[in-house]
């Protein structure tokens, strides 16, 4: 949360790594919480958004290889887009599996 708050970007880098942190830490609570209570199929699930967000630094370096790549703009412009590009698809992708899962058991 420290590195968050003195992040590059300014304030729109800075609050994609507060919400990520905060997101962080909130979903594997939550995993952890459901693993104490006996619910792994939610465990299961919390720890997927958990997981989602952990790999956010290895997708922000590949998002930043490919949007550098692809676009000509400013390199504190890329940052900024590039913080949220970190996270944001791999939620996106999270809940799919998780609510795509759940419409196979119906």
């Amino acid at each position: 949360m420290i590195m968050a708050v003195y992040a590059n970007g300014e304030m729109v880098g800075k609050t994609a790594f507060v919400v990520l942190d905060c997101l962080w830490f909130a979903f594997t609570w939550r995993a952890y919480a459901m693993a104490r209570r006996r619910e792994f199929a939610s465990h299961k699930n919390w720890m997927i958004r958990s997981y989602a967000l952990t790999l956010s630094a290895i997708m922000l370096r590949t998002w930043k290889i490919i949007l550098s790549h692809s676009l000509v703009i400013d390199p504190g412009e890329l940052y900024k887009i590039d913080a949220w590009m970190g996270f944001v698809p791999n939620l996106l992708v999270a809940e799919w599996m998780i609510r795509r899962k759940k419409m196979g058991k119906r």
